[in-house]
């Protein structure tokens, strides 16, 4: 081996991309793919990569030719770098080709091998790489669809997983133009605090404005008419639903409000409405939603 104590070794970053360049991971990944440290004896390279999906070892690697170390596939970009160029794995790094020889097997394949010593110095350099991903080196992981959560305002994406406050007008209208545009500024929001998006928000935002085609035609208030209704509970107190012509319905029990809802046609129920009715303990809050639905349907047919 040429080089010697004094020289650097060729350090390769010019795949590293991203802000976590070894993260990868499918949609039917469970865990994202091995990451990892390599050292390429025979050329006297570092460099890092992670293993394709079928995780195949390389046979440069079952010979001894290269040595990998695992580490963890969420480290940043720059910690990465500043590692494989730091004194410390250089140093090991230098201390394991110092004790690097390979020859020809009885297989006619080139197999190296490393002397006590090296052996020694490649477990430590193991160890640091392993120990160098630490939670202020390494990025946070989040689903895209747990950055996509509903609000109180359904037509309203926000990011709070990442403490961002992202809003737009999210129709069934919403074209698939803006969509992608959504979806690459709210990933580029969440990669600007270290965050990277496990799955497909674009994906996640197309089947968000589905549910709300699905929404709207649950909500056909075509023919719906103003109606009030008005039923009794067990200890004689009195439960009012006022369905309003936008599909409102507005509850109230002996004289007070006590929820707001909204009429779906399909099914002729009331949803969307959390008010505890009846009894306090809550016994009677499902017959009287029944029959607060079956007030409103007679009503509606006379």
């Amino acid at each position: 081996m040429s080089t010697t104590k004094n020289e650097r070794i060729e350090v390769r970053t010019d795949n590293l991309q991203g802000i976590a360049p070894l993260y990868r991971k499918s949609v039917s990944d469970c865990s994202p793919w091995r990451a990892y440290v390599e050292l390429d004896c025979g050329a006297a390279r570092i460099e890092a990569d992670y293993y394709p999906r079928d995780n195949s070892t390389p046979g440069s690697v079952w010979h001894g030719l290269t040595r990998q170390y695992a580490i963890d596939p969420t480290i940043q970009r720059q910690s990465l770098i500043d590692l494989m160029k730091s004194d410390d794995l250089q140093s090991l790094a230098w201390r394991v080709l110092a004790g690097y020889s390979s020859e020809i097997n009885d297989q006619s394949s080139l197999v190296g091998s490393l002397t006590d010593e090296a052996r020694e110095a490649s477990d430590e350099l193991s160890d640091l790489v392993r120990d160098w991903a630490t939670d202020q080196r390494c990025c946070r992981v989040e689903e895209a669809i747990e950055i996509l959560h509903a609000t109180p305002n359904p037509r309203r994406v926000e990011t709070s997983t990442c403490r961002i406050s992202y809003e737009h007008d999210l129709t069934r209208e919403t074209s698939d133009a803006e969509l992608r545009e959504w979806a690459v500024s709210l990933e580029a929001e969440c990669e600007a605090q270290d965050c990277i998006v496990d799955g497909d928000l674009y994906g996640e935002l197309v089947e968000m404005r589905g549910e709300l085609a699905d929404d709207d035609a649950d909500d056909d208030t075509t023919n719906i008419r103003e109606t009030k209704v008005a039923i009794r509970t067990r200890d004689g107190g009195t439960v009012t639903a006022h369905l309003h012509r936008d599909g409102t319905v507005e509850i109230s029990e002996n004289g007070r409000a006590a929820g707001t809802g909204r009429w779906q046609t399909p099914g002729s129920t009331i949803r969307d409405c959390a008010a505890r009715l009846g009894a306090g303990d809550g016994s009677e809050t499902e017959a009287l939603y029944q029959s607060l639905e079956e007030a409103i349907v007679d009503a509606i047919e006379e």
